[in-house]
């Protein structure tokens, strides 16, 4: 039985660090999606409607890939705007970008 346990532990592990793998991944791209955007935006490159047509694009041409409606695209650029200068959280999101997992 205390094998089985052993057994177990290593899937736990490996479930934990797979949940962690991919929440680190989806921080550092709605980080990576909120910085282009914000600064596309900020220049005046792009306006709402280019955020709407970015929308349709992924939408009609990526139907497989969900989450990038107008809604959450805005909320990855909060997201940047909000923490792009905080001590504690821009750090840790250029280091998930810098680590290789």
């Amino acid at each position: 039985m205390n094998e089985f346990s052993q057994i177990v532990s290593l899937l736990q592990s490996a479930r934990s660090l797979a949940l962690y793998t991919v929440n680190s991944e989806l921080v550092n791209l709605y980080w990576q999606v909120g910085h282009f955007v914000s600064e596309k935006l900020g220049n005046a490159s792009w306006g709402e409607s280019t955020v709407v047509e970015l929308t349709n694009f992924i939408k009609n041409r990526y139907p497989d890939i969900k989450g990038f409606d107008k809604k959450n695209i805005y909320r990855m650029c909060q997201f940047y705007q909000l923490y792009k200068d905080a001590p504690n959280v821009a750090p840790v999101v250029r280091h998930l970008q810098d680590t290789d997992l």
